[in-house]
């Protein structure tokens, strides 16, 4: 007579491996792309320009510095042709693009050490020029055209380095000229200025860099400096203990200051491969990177996990992680798509 035992023993393991994978899936938290939107593919686009949560400037630049660059607009899915702004941008290089709170002038960030930046009217023109002298500590004041400069000191190739000053300047204000400057005494940080946002126009805040450390950082610090009675000082200094990670991405200040993003990279078995490998101790699956956004609240200094995402090897570059200009949202690049995620 056949001895059915086994089969029934390996019957019930597999139902009872089927009904664990079932209530794990109904009570998992969903992942970053299951709670995020699709806004557009980027498969002809090298980058996307908030210039509000409803408008996004698709750029891409070609042969010989050519720019091609469209405004979508999400609410009625319309995209339109910038052609003066395409002329524009393409009479000089740049690093990254940063739209004023009201998205009507873009910051054009000096390319590799130029020493240039330039200010550019959406609308293409008028662009004005600057000597930054190839700093990229550069950010808009909310609510006005003015935008600051910060000027940050490196000895040689020392990871270390210290805020040499501030320097606010007005739209269309002539090269070198500044309408204010603040000098801050003995401010350093680790690494190098990650992201830079102006509370206002008497507070800056700085977040330090996180991504070029090796073996990662376990904690990073954000600055406040104010500018008090016509002087500068250091009125805060918060620091962030950052959740292990084998790799860490640049802190991202929101535009209001009040919240950092980052991207944390670790390889590690998925949920469901440590869940059949318990139950089936031969089954030896590769690990996945696992992409976690992280969220630290500078007022209540606390850091949630917003969403991960499970990937297999080379699939799993998340690019341009930042914030929408409402700071209600983050904005990044997967899989060639341009996706927005709520953060409340």
């Amino acid at each position: 007579m056949r001895n059915w035992k086994p089969i029934a023993i390996f019957i019930s393991l597999g139902l009872g491996l089927a009904a664990a994978v079932l209530l794990a899936s109904r009570f998992r938290e969903p992942t970053l792309l299951e709670r995020a939107t699709r806004v557009v593919s980027m498969k002809e686009w090298e980058g996307a320009v908030w210039l509000s949560d409803a408008e996004v400037l698709l750029c891409h630049e070609g042969e010989g510095h050519k720019y091609r660059v469209m405004s979508l607009n999400l609410r009625t899915g319309v995209k339109t042709r910038a052609a003066a702004l395409e002329g524009a941008l393409s009479s000089f290089n740049n690093e990254g693009i940063v739209a004023s709170s009201d998205g009507k002038w873009l910051l054009c960030l000096p390319h590799d050490g130029e020493p240039d930046m330039h200010v550019v009217s959406t609308k293409g023109s008028p662009v004005f020029k600057n000597i930054v002298d190839g700093d990229m500590g550069l950010c808009w004041i909310p609510g006005t055209h003015q935008w600051v400069h910060l000027k940050t000191t490196q000895k040689g190739d020392a990871s270390d380095g210290s805020i040499g000053e501030a320097q606010f300047h007005d739209v269309g204000s002539p090269s070198g000229s500044t309408c204010r400057r603040i000098k801050p005494k003995a401010l350093t940080y680790q690494y190098y200025v990650s992201s830079l946002a102006a509370l206002s126009s008497d507070r800056l805040r700085v977040a330090e860099g996180t991504d070029s450390s090796n073996p990662p950082l376990t904690s990073a610090h954000v600055f406040d400096i104010e500018w008090i009675d016509g002087k500068a000082r250091l009125t805060d200094v918060t620091t962030i203990h950052l959740p292990k990670a084998d790799k860490l991405d640049r802190l991202m200040l929101s535009p209001q200051g009040d919240r950092v993003c980052w991207l944390g990279i670790s390889e590690q078995l998925s949920y469901f491969d440590k869940l059949i490998s318990r139950v089936f101790p031969r089954y030896h699956p590769s690990p996945r990177m696992e992409l976690t956004v992280y969220i630290h609240n500078l007022p209540l200094g606390h850091t949630r996990r917003l969403a991960g995402q499970s990937s297999l090897a080379g699939d799993n570059d998340i690019r341009n992680l930042e914030w929408t200009p409402s700071g209600k949202r983050l904005s990044l690049e997967y899989q060639g798509s341009l996706w927005t995620i709520p953060v409340n």
